[in-house]
């Protein structure tokens, strides 16, 4: 059977890390330590799509979106929120949305 995955669109509020892959550290490691290295590794945790100073989108399994949502929650970097905008099945309606969102 195959697998289905969601695309998390979200977009950050203040100045961002322009580093990709210390944004991904980050999540990981939140990931890790709130639901556990089996939980990261079934959920096929990704980043999709990023964009500095805006947002980006996550691709994460279908049963494990609670959890993705949960990470960003967390996330908390210099008082830098993040804002889920939506959660969508095609990673070409969430690139739309990203690129449609105003900031």
């Amino acid at each position: 059977m195959q697998e289905s995955y969601r695309y998390i669109v979200f977009i950050f509020k203040s100045p961002t890390p322009e580093n990709v892959s210390d944004f991904r550290k980050s999540l990981t490691s939140i990931y890790v330590e709130l639901f556990g290295m089996r939980e990261y590794a079934l959920s096929k945790f990704a980043i999709a799509e990023y964009a500095p100073n805006k947002g980006g989108i996550i691709k994460i399994r279908r049963e494990s979106v609670h959890m993705a949502k949960t990470v960003l929650a967390f996330y908390k970097n210099y008082k830098n929120p993040i804002h889920i905008i939506k959660t969508t099945g095609t990673l070409k309606k969430a690139k739309k949305v990203l690129k449609s969102y105003p900031l």
